[in-house]
């Protein structure tokens, strides 16, 4: 795994969203504001990564999730820091509830880290639900990696009729496949720009 300073900036701007984001090359990479992120940062590498949709993905999963270096409770009462890091999750909830109290603070390159390594996962998640991944629109794409991200593969993989009509690209079917689950219900505006990302696939 590398990692590249942020020694030669050659562009920072404001987004929509209200992060700072910053050009290196190719790669371009989003900071929440508000949480005492320094911008002597690392950005990790990825040979044949696509930074355009890695960024679109991440900048997404952000917008959503928030931004915490402090551990916090989740509306589900899960452990939770970063950006929608789900601490029980990744390392058992028995060491989670040990190693990670409420209000710990996370160091930033850490953060960077596990969350490189959860968007990936959410992405290998995706291609083993969807074998068609790489032909799909980019639209459609992003929603199943944030769809990954946020449930993980197990509730993922109930959503059996949307993973249909996504297989049989008929994406009118799909969305309305997530209007009716609980997951739009429960989400609000992200399930409404997923459908709409969907629909316009």
């Amino acid at each position: 795994m590398k990692f590249r300073r942020l020694s030669h900036v050659l562009l920072f701007c404001v987004c929509a969203a209200g992060n700072v984001s910053a050009e290196v090359g190719n790669a371009k990479v989003f900071f929440p504001v508000g949480n005492n992120i320094k911008m002597d940062y690392y950005v990790k590498v990825g040979v044949n990564s696509n930074c355009s949709f890695l960024s679109k993905l991440k900048k997404k999963i952000v917008r959503h999730e928030g931004y915490s270096t402090k551990v916090y409770l989740c509306p589900k009462g899960k452990l939770t820091v970063g950006a929608g890091i789900n601490l029980e999750s990744k390392f058992g909830r028995v060491n989670a509830k040990k190693d990670f109290p409420v209000g710990k603070n996370i160091n930033e390159v850490i953060l960077t880290q596990w969350f490189d390594e959860e968007v990936e996962k959410s992405i290998a998640t995706a291609k083993k639900l969807f074998p068609n991944f790489n032909s799909l629109p980019e639209n459609t794409q992003l929603v199943l990696c944030d769809l990954s991200f946020n449930l993980g593969e197990a509730k993922l993989k109930q959503f059996e009729k949307f993973i249909s009509a996504i297989h049989s690209r008929n994406f009118p079917r799909a969305a309305k496949e997530l209007i009716d689950s609980n997951y739009y219900k429960q989400v609000g505006d992200r399930g409404k720009e997923n459908v709409k990302l969907v629909k316009n696939s």
